[in-house]
Parts: structure tokens; sequence; C-alpha cells
């Protein structure tokens, strides 16, 4: 019985630390032309996500806007992202189609594959969050709410 109860202790621990991950933005591992695919069949937008890994900007954006709790859980529920390494021969080939200029940039597609909006160069998580639910079509009420905490500083 003891080893019954500590057996399934040890798999729900297990179990917690397998969700714990769950925080992360979900990367679309397959090739260009399956994202392109999934995107239509789950009637979903897409993100393709310029990047190298000698560029300071683009492992900014990816490590730490990228990984705020917000962005993470929006992006996931709403968009498929692929990474998209320049350095790579699948970069290179969809960079000949996208023709991307300047790092990082963020390409913003709809469920068909037609261009929406390009984010270019680093931004804020604000204005992240803001990007990814106007390009979804998810209307932004107002981005700043004022609260009794302000305070307003006069120069």
């Amino acid at each position: 019985m003891r080893i019954l109860i500590i057996v399934l202790i040890i798999s729900a621990n297990f179990c917690f630390s397998q969700n714990a991950d769950s925080g992360s933005l979900r990367y679309f591992e397959g090739t260009y032309n399956a994202l392109k695919k999934e995107a239509q069949r789950l009637k979903q937008p897409y993100i393709l996500l310029f990047g190298a890994s000698w560029c300071a900007p683009c492992k900014v954006l990816k490590n730490e806007v990228l990984s705020q709790p917000q962005i993470v859980h929006f992006t996931n529920s709403h968009y498929l992202i692929k990474y998209v390494d320049l350095e790579s021969f699948e970069g290179l080939e969809i960079n000949n189609e996208q023709k991307v200029f300047q790092l990082p940039t963020m390409r913003f597609f709809n469920q068909y594959g037609k261009k929406v909006e390009d984010v270019v160069g680093l931004i804020d998580e604000n204005l992240m969050y803001k990007k990814l639910r106007i390009n979804c079509g998810i209307p932004i009420g107002r981005v700043y709410l004022p609260s009794d905490n302000d305070t307003i500083i006069e120069e």
C-alpha cells in the first residue's frame, strides 16, 4: 500500500513538472508549407519570426518579450508561430520568398496566408501585446487605463 502511494506521488509530481513547461511559447516545428496548411485547416493566423543567433535584439525579443506570461498565453491561444533562423537552409529558402531585410522581423499573416503586417525591430511587451491582438482581429478598447496610483510628473 505504501509503495502504491509513493508511486502515485511520484507520478503526480512528474505530471506537474511536465505542465510547468506549458508556460513557454509553442513554436511550430514543421516546414513552412506545413505551417500554411495547418493555419488554413485550423482557421488560425500565423506569425513568422525571423532571427539569427548573432542578432542581439532577436535574442531579447525571443527570450524576454515573447516569454512574458500574457504574451505566451495569448500567442499560444490565437496564433501559430514559427521561428525562422536565417542561418539555416530552410530559413534562407523562406527568406527568398518573404524578402526580410532587417532583424528581428515578425511577419503576421491571416489564416489564408495573406500578409497583414510586419513588426520590425525590438519592441516592448505592451506594444507586442497590442500588435498580437490587432493582427488577429481583436480590437483594442484602450491601450492605457489610468489608475488611482498614477502620479503626474511635471518638468
